[in-house]
């Protein structure tokens, strides 16, 4: 009897896995009921992420669902990734966090998590403690227990597997003295994404000195800070991928000082000088691949993309190793970005990558430095 060529599991995992990127999760539902051979497969590429933030991606079941589900079927546990606990579905209640953490993720590789006050210091420990843990994304919910919600998240910091390579922050506030026991040994950061509040300028300095952190090989590094981060400190030698936010005027970063930069990443807030200043930097010597312009909420208007146009094909003519470059606008269509960048499009080099769901931004970076 002939074999089919969708029994022999090298090929059924190459099919199965067109469909995960196609973002169907209805399909690999489907898939999962063809087969007893087609099971493993489906499933796996079904739960690898559980809780996508892409809305064709995302599953039938929530949060409290999926608890349910695991514990009913342990084995599912071994397929699960990447677990987005920072979604603002009301069902990722403290308590459902609390359900997660006591589940066995024996593979559990990228984790965010909102803290808030009511969160248990113990769950927490147990989810940010995972054998296998490499992204670690925390964030503190601002509400009337924002205190206490930073001390939850401080503590679960210092509680961090050492397997960790990378991390995210988001808080508005940062203890500059450690909270809590002492730690081991520092971890070794590959990279750091830092979202925080007014004394910005301090943070990189408390994390890689008041807490389990060692970013003197740092490889990637996404701040808004721009010009307020303290770059002393930080290993420009070793940095390769770079994003900052764009704000003011007087506001912009001298490139050229990252000698190893291949990935530059300008999320554009208010077009100003700065941002061209910023990109005018860039020296011809580095080894620049591709450049990406973020404008989430269309702020560069029509007049102002054309000026940003000639800045960034004279980047194209400095820059032999800059292969794209890429303009993320959420709510603008790719043609009316195209044609706000004449001479890019005429050069090949333009490429709309504009994004169709909420915190793309996010986990677009997730996606790049984990692949460091």
């Amino acid at each position: 009897m002939t074999q089919s060529p969708l029994d022999i599991p090298e090929l059924l995992e190459t099919c199965i896995g067109h469909l995960c990127a196609s973002g169907s999760s209805r399909d690999l539902l489907s898939c999962s009921l063809v087969a007893r051979s087609w099971v493993n497969a489906a499933q796996s590429n079904l739960l690898r992420v559980p809780m996508d933030a892409t809305p064709e991606r995302s599953l039938l079941l929530r949060a409290p669902g999926l608890c349910r589900a695991l514990k009913k079927f342990p084995h599912l546990l071994r397929h699960i990734r990447e677990l987005d606990l920072e979604s603002y579905d009301a069902s990722l209640a403290p308590e459902v966090i609390e359900q997660l953490s006591h589940l066995a993720f024996t593979h559990l590789k990228s984790i965010y998590i909102r803290v808030h006050g009511e969160s248990s210091p113990e769950a927490l420990h147990r989810l940010v403690h995972l054998p296998r843990l490499r992204y670690l994304g925390l964030r503190a919910v601002l509400d009337g227990s924002y205190d206490l919600a930073l001390t939850m998240l401080v503590q679960a910091l210092r509680h961090s597997s050492p397997s960790v390579e990378h991390l995210d922050l988001h808080v508005v506030d940062f203890p500059n003295k450690p909270i809590g026991d002492e730690v081991a040994a520092p971890i070794l950061l590959k990279s750091a994404r830092l979202v925080w509040g007014p004394e910005r300028e301090h943070y990189p300095t408390r994390i890689s000195s008041v807490y389990p952190f060692n970013i003197s090989e740092l490889k990637a590094l996404c701040t808004v800070a721009g010009t307020f981060v303290p770059w002393h400190t930080i290993p420009k030698q070793s940095i390769q991928i770079l994003q900052l936010e764009c704000w003011n005027d007087p506001d912009f970063c001298d490139i050229s000082v990252f000698p190893n930069l291949l990935v530059l990443r300008l999320e554009v807030h208010v077009f100003s000088k700065g941002l061209i200043t910023t990109l005018a930097s860039i020296s011809s010597e580095q080894k620049i691949h591709t450049i990406v312009i973020i404008d989430e909420y269309n702020y560069v208007d029509e007049t102002e993309r054309k000026e940003l146009d000639l800045e960034l094909v004279d980047c194209c003519s400095r820059l032999p190793h800059l292969r794209t470059i890429d303009v993320e606008a959420e709510y603008a269509t790719g043609d009316e970005i195209g044609s706000s960048f004449p001479l890019l499009s005429c050069r090949k080099m333009f490429r709309n990558t504009s994004p169709s769901w909420e915190r793309h931004n996010v986990l677009s970076w997730r996606d790049l430095v984990m692949n460091l």
